[in-house]
């Protein structure tokens, strides 16, 4: 009765011995160095001074361009890749490219237009948002422009309180406490955005008095460390 005691005592301290081995990592040859440790995330902060956030729209003869304002955002890298972020933008004080305009008359007409209801109206909606949900390396880099990609970006974008998904190819680049979005296109239809004005595809009577629905984007986003 005494060595079937025993023999069960042993035993139990055994399995205990290696069930606090294993607990522990108290394998032979392992260290606390060998344990993989959780990476924190790095928040980056758009730079609303930097970079640029332009579109150009085109109608029958005509090409309008111009840039919305940077107003901020932020964006967060987790082992060395982007995996979230956002950048918010001035809607309502968009600049206009002089260029395309015989008179400043013009202009001050084309931005009355721009901040009706059927385009931005920016009394109401002021800002728009590009918010970023995923950054893929691309197996093989291509260019835009001159621009050479590096990553594939899903991402959703808000202008007018109407948010849609996005996808577009951009260069990503960290450099130190720098990270930088260069976007060289981003074609978005107008009308899922409720950007109804002059659209042939909206409207029916406009004959050859049409805005095209395609919008060309293009941006830039310089981040800091924060």
């Amino acid at each position: 009765m005494k060595r079937k005691t025993f023999t069960l005592f042993t035993g139990s301290l055994i399995m205990a011995t290696l069930a606090l081995m294993t607990a522990c990592g108290g394998q032979e040859g392992t260290s606390p160095e060998d344990v993989e440790k959780e990476v924190v995330p790095t928040t980056y902060n758009v730079l609303a001074t930097e970079g640029y956030f332009k579109w150009t729209m085109q109608k029958p003869g005509k090409t309008f361009q111009g840039t919305v304002p940077i107003m901020g955002g932020t964006m967060v890298v987790k082992d060395n890749q982007v995996v979230s972020g956002y950048a918010m933008v001035d809607a309502h004080n968009f600049i206009l490219d002089e260029d395309d305009f015989e008179t400043p008359r013009a202009i001050e007409e084309l931005r009355k237009v721009i901040r009706n209801p059927e385009v931005l109206y920016t009394d109401s909606f002021p800002e728009a948002t590009l918010e970023i949900t995923g950054v893929k390396e691309l197996d093989a880099d291509q260019y835009i422009d001159g621009v050479r990609l590096t990553h594939h970006v899903t991402g959703n974008l808000t202008i007018k309180d109407v948010t849609n998904q996005v996808q577009f190819d951009a260069n990503v680049r960290m450099d130190e406490d720098k990270l930088n979005i260069i976007a060289p296109r981003i074609i978005i239809d107008r009308t899922q955005w409720g950007v109804d004005y002059k659209s042939k595809s909206v409207h029916d009577d406009l004959k050859d008095d049409y805005v095209e629905d395609e919008i060309h984007l293009r941006i830039r986003l310089n981040t800091v460390k924060a």
